[in-house]
């Protein structure tokens, strides 16, 4: 069997590269799904630092952040096995899913984090939250053509939401005991 060489690796990727940046240009930057886009990006972090409890400001982005890292590993992973895909980005070199990963997820859980006053209402508000991004905003962003699922569904979203999130809330505690 023939292999590609790695520079025609590279020739492969140049030409992806041009149709994403002529496919961002005609198509994104042009519609409302882009502006839409650039305002998820933006207004979450804004509202956090509104209401943020200021008291806690580390512990909240040591957990959110930790939301980053995995939201955008994951969704690497699927991206690249197929199993779902983001028609549209804010900017043709970044992710196209940075304002889910970086902004909507971390923050919409860092205000479940930071409002839980113990672990039962943490649990009940995590199951609310993932069952919000799982079972209504992923299908209105399939319908909006924000987002396309192919080997995937609802629910193994909400099952990966809520492990996430108990994973998430026992490494930040066990943080805080040391």
């Amino acid at each position: 069997m023939n292999y590609p060489s790695f520079d025609e690796v590279l020739q492969v990727r140049e030409l992806l590269i041009g149709t994403v940046r002529s496919h961002w240009v005609n198509d994104n930057i042009t519609s409302w799904k882009w502006w839409f886009l650039l305002l998820s990006a933006t207004l979450p972090w804004l509202l956090w630092n509104h209401f943020r409890d200021r008291t806690r400001s580390i512990e909240l982005l040591c957990y959110g952040l930790m939301w980053a890292v995995i939201s955008i590993i994951l969704d690497l992973i699927g991206v690249n096995a197929i199993f779902w895909g983001y028609p549209n980005k804010v900017l043709p070199m970044m992710l196209p899913f940075f304002p889910a990963d970086l902004t909507v997820i971390p923050v919409t859980f860092m205000f479940v984090y930071q409002l839980s006053t113990n672990f039962t209402a943490y649990i009940i508000s995590t199951v609310i939250a993932a069952g919000c991004f799982s079972f209504i905003i992923e299908p209105i962003f399939i319908k909006l053509k924000l987002l396309t699922l192919n080997n995937w569904n609802h629910a193994f979203s909400f099952v990966g939401f809520v492990l996430i999130s108990f994973f998430i809330y026992g490494i930040v505690n066990l943080l805080k005991e040391h």
